[in-house]
């Protein structure tokens, strides 16, 4: 993963080139700063400019692509370290997207669940061939067009008028046929030890149940949840003063 992100965010070189990604951080900041008096600003610590890819990037380019600081030995550490940075934020965030993934779909009980695939990026991220999109067609997009078709046509809901481009479609689904069509990933099996004698509910959160403690407590204590206890007792509230007034 360090490897794909160093491939994103190159280094730019004396001669001022640099990735599309570097490129297109450098025209936010100076889209803010036309804007904004100071990197400072409130706005400054919201939405986009908050985004993996573009904080990390903040002090490197505070400095003047004109004034020749960025190719300093200064200017360069700055960057170095903003694309460690970089490189650590995605694998933390990847983390999270994987455990929420587990925890989200495959821990659920599967009466009630939705299918999940797993379809492997690794041979188009390692792929060295130019045509980058072939791997990327054959791996990913044709095997994610075959689930699609598939459950489409059992329900007897297909229809070409879904598509686009109907013959790039069927090119795609030829490279994945019938045969090869991913199968649902399992779901986390419940230990003896972890399975209550009831599934719990979380009426707060439209019924939702679960079938461990553990999932259970971790739910309670997520913050979706706890907004959503603060939203119930907001509108409590409110509905006990409307009644106390009339």
């Amino acid at each position: 993963m360090s490897g794909r992100v160093g491939t994103i965010v190159r280094i730019p070189t004396k001669t001022g080139t640099s990735s599309a990604a570097l490129y297109r951080s450098h025209k936010l900041h100076r889209l803010f700063n036309e804007t904004h008096s100071s990197t400072q600003d409130p706005l400054a610590r919201r939405g986009i400019l908050q985004s993996i890819g573009f904080k990390e990037f903040a002090d490197y380019l505070a400095l003047s692509p004109n004034s020749g600081d960025r190719d300093t030995t200064g200017g360069q550490r700055l960057l170095a370290e903003a694309i460690e940075q970089v490189k650590v934020a995605t694998r933390q965030y990847a983390r999270r997207q994987v455990k929420w993934i587990v925890n989200r779909f495959l821990k659920r009980p599967q009466f009630g669940s939705i299918p999940v695939y797993r379809l492997d990026c690794t041979p188009t991220l390692h792929s060295t061939s130019p045509d980058s999109v072939a791997p990327w067609d054959r791996h990913i997009l044709a095997p994610a067009c075959r689930i699609l078709y598939e459950h489409m046509v059992k329900f007897g809901n297909w229809t070409d008028q879904f598509v686009s481009d109907s013959e790039r479609f069927r090119t795609l689904l030829d490279y994945c046929p019938s045969s090869d069509c991913p199968k649902p990933c399992d779901f986390k099996p419940v230990l003896p030890q972890e399975e209550l004698a009831s599934p719990l509910v979380c009426t707060a959160c439209d019924n939702r149940m679960f079938v461990r403690l553990a999932d259970f407590e971790a739910h309670r204590r997520s913050r979706s949840h706890q907004k959503r206890i603060s939203k119930l007792r907001r509108r409590e509230q409110e509905q006990s003063v409307s009644t106390d007034c009339t």
